[in-house]
């Protein structure tokens, strides 16, 4: 299988749950990444952290790791661009 998603085709319950957790897996990752690139990108790192659904009290350098994890099964707002397609224009 290359992506999350093709573990779906099975009718397995153990790829769906498979499936499942690879997903939330790079959930946490891009939140882990979301809290370090704060300090460089603002915006963009707290409208990820938006759309995670990460309280505010839980955007600093102590909810990396263990200690901030995603809730399971939570439910997460509609996703929206955060970093625009940079376009080349032509010259």
């Amino acid at each position: 299988n290359s992506s999350p998603w093709d573990y779906k085709q099975g009718a397995e319950n153990e790829n769906i749950e498979r499936m499942g957790t690879i997903l939330y897996c790079a959930a946490d990752a891009v939140r882990q990444a979301a809290i370090l690139l704060q300090p460089v990108i603002p915006e963009g790192a707290g409208r990820l952290l938006d759309l995670l659904a990460v309280p505010a009290n839980a955007r600093d350098f102590t909810a990396l790791g263990k200690a901030g994890r995603l809730e399971s099964a939570q439910i997460l707002p509609a996703p929206v661009v955060i970093f625009p397609r940079l376009e080349k224009s032509a010259s």
